[in-house]
């Protein structure tokens, strides 16, 4: 699994509100920003646990689409 580093600006990308972009940081790239989609059904654990955190609100409110 891949461990992240920093995560910001969380924003449902779609209107199901399955899915969640926002900007990442992991550690298997050192300081370079990703933008990533999480959703509960990625195949990666690491895309599922950081969705689930999300919505936890571990990470701040989720912007609404578009914004």
């Amino acid at each position: 699994m891949a461990n992240f580093t920093s995560l910001k600006n969380p924003k449902w990308a779609n209107d199901e509100q399955t899915a969640i972009v926002c900007l990442v940081t992991f550690d298997i790239f050192g300081d370079e920003e990703i933008y990533f989609v999480a959703t509960n059904y990625d195949p990666e654990e690491h895309g599922r646990v950081l969705f689930q955190e999300l919505v936890d609100g571990k990470h701040g409110p989720i912007a609404p689409k578009g914004e």
